[in-house]
C-alpha cells in the first residue's frame, strides 16, 4: 500500500514495531500510527484517534472516521456469487444481514440462498 501512495504523491514509509524507530517517529509528532480498535491508547495523549473502516459511514463513536474497507463491497459480492453460478447460498454476515443478503441474492440472482445463522450477532450502530 505504501507504495501505491508513493507513486501517488504521498510519502508514506512502513516502520516495524522495533521500539527505537517508533520512538523516533513518534516524538518527530508527524504520523499515523495504526492499531487495532481495543488498543490501549491512553498513555500517548498526543494522539487524535479516528476509526477506519467500512463502519465509518454509520457510526458516530469517533470524531474521525475513514469509510475504508478490505472486503467486498455489496455489489462486488453480488458479482462474484452471480460469477461462481452456485446452486445454493448460505449467508453468514450477521444478525439480521444474513436474512437480507439472502433475500437479496435470490431477488437478483435468482439463485437459492438461506441465512447459515451460526452465531448470534448484534451490532451496535449510533443512530
Amino acid at each position: 500500500m505504501n507504495k501505491l501512495y508513493n507513486a501517488n504523491g504521498q510519502s508514506l514509509r512502513y516502520v516495524d514495531t522495533n521500539p527505537e524507530d517508533i520512538l523516533d517517529v513518534i516524538s518527530a509528532g508527524e504520523c499515523i500510527f495504526i492499531a487495532p480498535k481495543n488498543a490501549n491508547l491512553t498513555h500517548y495523549s498526543k494522539f487524535e484517534t479516528a476509526l477506519v473502516s467500512g463502519w465509518a459511514l454509520w457510526t458516530k463513536r469517533d470524531k474521525i472516521a475513514f469509510p475504508l474497507s478490505d472486503h467486498a463491497d455489496f455489489n462486488q459480492l453480488m458479482d462474484f456469487v452471480a460469477a461462481c453460478k452456485p446452486k445454493t447460498v448460505l449467508t453468514c454476515f450477521g444478525g439480521k444481514f444474513d436474512d437480507d443478503l439472502a433475500r437479496k441474492i435470490h431477488k437478483r440472482l435468482g439463485i437459492e440462498a438461506r441465512p447459515l445463522n451460526l452465531i448470534s450477532t448484534k451490532f451496535m450502530i449510533d443512530a
